[in-house]
């Protein structure tokens, strides 16, 4: 009973798995110690993955309400819109900013080295939006099959890429 409590563990990209967690938080106990109550809202996540000899580096997803996080999960603390959060773990997931953060990295993907990452500035056009889309599909729960899944990790990939490094004349 209560509000599940996740840690990096139960975060893979795009997706949290609250159900695999076995604690659990009153929510009344979630809030004397919350006051600002950040589990009543979604919010972008990402964990603290220690080591570049990891296959990825920076894993995120977007935790929903009613879920409580650890000190292994660093959150997004501002009340932004869920096509903007979505916009940003697309990013976050990307293997233009995988490799960046690697590049970067000492020993732990800290908070500095994100809120320095050279991230777009939300303007939430169709490229943002189509990004933020893509994101909330991976989102949403396994595709019928993988490779659906990693075409879509692809596609993700590739408008990434190009908001970094746009086609020449553009």
């Amino acid at each position: 009973r209560g509000l599940p409590v996740v840690e990096g563990k139960h975060i893979a990209p795009f997706q949290v798995d609250a159900d695999r967690s076995g604690k659990r938080i009153p929510e009344s106990d979630a809030a004397r110690i919350l006051p600002l109550r950040p589990f009543d809202a979604p919010r972008l996540a990402y964990r603290d993955v220690a080591g570049a000899a990891n296959r990825l580096t920076l894993i995120a997803a977007v935790v929903p309400p009613g879920v409580v996080t650890t000190h292994t999960l660093f959150c997004l603390r501002s009340r932004i819109g869920i096509d903007r959060q979505n916009f940003l773990c697309a990013l976050f997931n990307s293997s233009t900013l995988n490799r960046a953060v690697r590049m970067l990295m000492g020993s732990h993907v800290t908070t500095g080295l994100v809120e320095h990452l050279p991230v777009p500035l939300w303007t939430g056009d169709r490229e943002q939006l189509d990004l933020s889309e893509l994101a909330a599909d991976l989102a949403a729960g396994p595709a019928p099959d993988e490779s659906h899944r990693r075409n879509l990790q692809q596609e993700i990939d590739a408008r990434v890429g190009r908001l970094y490094n746009p086609p020449r004349g553009a």
